[in-house]
């Protein structure tokens, strides 16, 4: 819903530094932000834990033919990879940490701009969608 909300604060389709802060802050829930990346790093959390459990491998592994007949081989490739990805880390710790503290300060900063400045809400706005992949 968050980031639902967000996106109707866009005047288009054409996303600019400044048009991403003024959406955020348009907002106004910074507090559900925080929320929204604290559960993030409690999912996180949860995939590190259940990527230990071969059990959970190997009903991964069982589900490919019945996701195959049902037209979701895409999906069963996708939560493979992710499960594998997550399991070669070795554990995320470090990873979720990196993550939970960028988007934190990016939160922080993207709720407490000026946008008096255009050139000041352009430059956060930069950072900001250069953390993006």
């Amino acid at each position: 819903m968050l980031d639902s909300e967000t996106a109707s604060h866009l005047a288009s389709s054409d996303v600019d530094a400044l048009a991403y802060t003024l959406a955020w802050q348009a907002t106004g829930r910074a507090e559900s932000r925080e929320r929204q990346i604290a559960l993030t790093i409690a999912v996180g959390e949860s995939l590190d834990r259940l990527t230990r459990n071969a059990f959970v491998r190997n009903t991964l592994r069982l589900m490919r033919g019945p996701a195959q007949a049902a037209g979701l081989g895409e999906l069963q490739r996708f939560l493979e990879t992710g499960f594998d990805t997550f399991k070669a880390m070795h554990g995320a710790h470090a990873f979720l940490s990196t993550v939970g503290q960028r988007e934190r300060e990016l939160a922080r900063s993207l709720f407490a701009a000026s946008t008096d400045s255009a050139d000041g809400a352009r430059h956060l706005g930069d950072i900001a969608l250069g953390q993006l992949p």
